[in-house]
């Protein structure tokens, strides 16, 4: 008999708000021992628990934390070599 994925998928799930961080998307991923979250819009009368928008993945929160560690640490970079420069 072939599997099927009900016999696989999530009976909950976890959800963020378009407007969560990465750094709190990384912080439910790890609260809820998931591997992705289903990003849903703000809670309505006609649909309670809110509609999907979409699903990010840990792999995809891991990308854009990488990218903002990298922006700071090229910020932090770029002030140091600007003091050093009005030193010398």
């Amino acid at each position: 008999m072939p599997t099927r994925l009900k016999d696989f998928a999530a009976a909950a799930v976890a959800a963020a708000a378009p407007e969560t961080t990465a750094l709190a998307a990384a912080k439910l991923v790890r609260k809820h021992h998931v591997g992705a979250l289903v990003v849903v819009d703000a809670l309505q009368k006609s649909c309670p628990v809110g509609r999907l928008l979409g699903i990010i993945t840990m792999k995809d929160i891991l990308e854009l934390l990488t990218r903002e560690l990298a922006d700071l640490a090229i910020g932090v970079i770029s002030a140091r070599d600007r003091a050093f420069e009005h030193r010398a």
